[in-house]
C-alpha cells in the first residue's frame, strides 16, 4: 500500500520553493488522492512564515485550485500554526485542518532560540538554558499549546532530536527525556489529535529516521493515538519522501491503519 496524500506541505506563501499549483500538478503526477497546504502561520519578523497580509490570498488560491482540479484530486486548505502565533490573525479563515507545531526554546526572560535552525543555535540554547531544562520546556510548551489550541495534527512531535544523530546532545533513553515526551503525548491523547510521522528531517539530510522516534510511536499505539504520514515538504519533489519506509516502521510496530484526509474527514486507511 502506498500513502497517496500529504497534508504537511509548504509553498511560496511561506518557506516553500514552489507555487501551490506546481505542487498540485506534482501530486497528480504521483497519483495522490489528496493534497493539503499547511504554510507557516505569521510570526512578526520571521521570513520563513507567511506574511500577515498574505493570508487571504493564500486561502483564496487554495480554494480556487480545489475547484479547478475537482474530480482529479482533493485539495485542502490547512495551516501549520506555531505555538507563538496569535490565532486572531486567522479568525476569519475557515481552514479544513490545522497542524500544531513548536519551533523554539524560551528562557524565563522570554529570550528565544530556534529548535531546528542549526546545530550551533541548538547548542547555544541548551547551554544557556540548561539541556534538560530546555528540552523539558519544549515538551511543556507543546503540552500547553495542545491544551489551548484545537489542532487536528501534531507536527514533528520530537523536533528536538533533529541535530541529535548518534546521541550528539542527549540520550533519548534517559528517564527525564522519556518522561517529558510521554507527558506531552498524554496531552495529545486527551486532545484527540493525530500524531504525524514526519519525514522532513530525513529529506533535508539531518536524520536517518522520521519524527517521532519508534518508542514514542509505540506509546502512541498503546494509548490509542492515531497517526498519519507527512513529508513536511518544502519542494514538490519531496511530497512523498520515504513514505513507504514510514509505513513499514508503523507496520513493524503493530499499526494496522493510518489517517488520511478524504472526503473532508480523516479516514482510517489500512496499511
Amino acid at each position: 500500500m502506498h500513502f497517496l496524500s500529504n497534508l504537511h506541505t509548504h509553498s511560496i506563501y511561506s518557506d516553500g520553493a514552489d507555487s501551490p499549483e506546481a505542487i498540485v500538478r506534482a501530486a497528480l503526477g504521483k497519483g495522490f488522492r489528496s493534497i493539503g497546504f499547511s504554510d507557516h502561520s505569521y510570526l512578526e519578523g520571521e521570513n520563513w512564515c507567511m506574511k500577515y497580509a498574505a493570508a487571504g490570498d493564500y486561502a483564496a488560491e487554495i480554494k480556487k485550485l480545489a475547484q479547478k482540479y475537482s474530480g482529479q484530486i482533493e485539495i485542502y486548505l490547512g495551516i501549520e500554526f506555531d505555538s507563538s502565533s496569535d490565532p486572531v490573525f486567522y479568525k476569519d479563515i475557515a481552514f479544513d485542518y490545522k497542524i500544531a507545531a513548536v519551533h523554539e526554546f524560551r528562557n524565563e526572560r522570554g529570550q528565544k532560540w530556534a529548535v531546528d535552525d542549526t546545530a550551533e543555535i541548538f547548542a547555544e540554547a541548551t547551554k544557556s538554558i540548561g539541556l534538560e531544562k530546555a528540552i523539558c520546556g519544549y515538551y511543556q510548551t507543546m503540552s500547553d499549546f495542545i491544551g489551548s489550541f484545537k489542532a487536528d495534527i501534531i507536527a514533528h512531535f520530537d523536533l528536538v532530536k533533529k541535530f541529535n544523530r548518534g546521541g550528539r546532545f542527549f540520550d533519548e533513553g534517559a528517564d527525564w527525556y522519556i518522561n517529558a515526551a510521554f507527558g506531552a503525548l498524554e496531552k495529545v491523547q486527551e486532545s484527540g489529535a493525530i500524531i504525524e510521522v514526519n519525514t522532513g528531517g530525513m529529506a533535508r539530510g539531518y536524520m536517518d529516521e522520521p519524527y517521532p522516534s519508534e518508542f514514542i510511536l509505540k506509546r502512541a499505539l498503546e494509548t490509542g493515538i492515531p497517526v498519519t504520514v507527512g513529508s513536511d515538504s518544502h519542494r514538490k519533489e519531496t511530497l512523498d519522501f520515504y513514505f513507504d519506509g514510514a509505513l513499514e516502521i508503523l507496520r513493524s510496530l503493530g499499526f494496522g491503519s493510518v489517517k488520511m484526509l478524504l472526503g473532508g474527514t480523516f479516514a482510517d486507511v489500512e496499511i
